[in-house]
């Protein structure tokens, strides 16, 4: 995908990729936060490669490393998972399920020479932007995709209106389908290797 080295952490399966990007299916939001914190740790320490068709030494290349978090990860997990169906004769008439909070990957991450973008979707159109905004800041990443959805229809749908976010400007990337939004992100993304 543009000349990058994609390794791309799901939970939803691989279908539909395209060629040459490498994939990596997490069980749980634990199972991922361990892959995302290794995909990064591997990312920043380059690939030996040949830097051109000519030439037949190898060398180190190195990039700025990207991470777009753009999974809604849950915040809260079953406190004490059960294995298999619970006969209601034992639960009785009432189950009380007890959760605790995942832990946040993103917050989590060494962002240390990498460039972050994470994806906020949102249904609030008066606090949305500025809950987006604040991420910036909370998650300390260095943009934001901000989804302003019309309702819970709006997730998996065919099209999506994204605006970039950096601590410098608003970029609307208009409403469109994903793979042309998922281009326009990425020329945004690039402005963020001068800052």
């Amino acid at each position: 995908l543009k000349g990058a080295d994609v390794c791309y952490i799901t939970t939803k399966g691989k279908q539909g990729l395209p060629l040459g990007v490498y994939s990596i299916e997490a069980e749980d939001a634990k199972e991922m936060l361990d892959y995302t914190k290794d995909a990064v740790r591997v990312s920043k320490k380059g690939k030996m490669s040949k830097p051109s068709m000519n030439s037949s030494d190898r060398q180190l290349i190195q990039k700025e490393p990207y991470l777009f978090m753009v999974a809604a990860i849950a915040d809260f997990k079953a406190k004490f998972p059960q294995k298999g169906k619970l006969k209601k004769s034992i639960l009785g008439e009432s189950w009380n399920v007890e959760l605790c909070q995942t832990e946040d990957i993103l917050s989590s991450l060494d962002k240390t020479d990498i460039k972050t973008v994470a994806f906020k979707a949102e249904m609030d159109s008066k606090k949305g932007l500025n809950n987006a905004i604040a991420l910036l800041e909370s998650k300390g990443v260095d943009a934001v995709c901000y989804n302003l959805l019309e309702d819970a229809k709006s997730f998996g749908g065919d099209e999506n209106e994204i605006t970039f976010i950096t601590k410098n400007k608003e970029v609307s990337l208009g409403r469109t389908d994903k793979l042309t939004l998922a281009n326009k992100i990425l020329d945004e993304a690039k402005v963020l290797a001068g800052e």
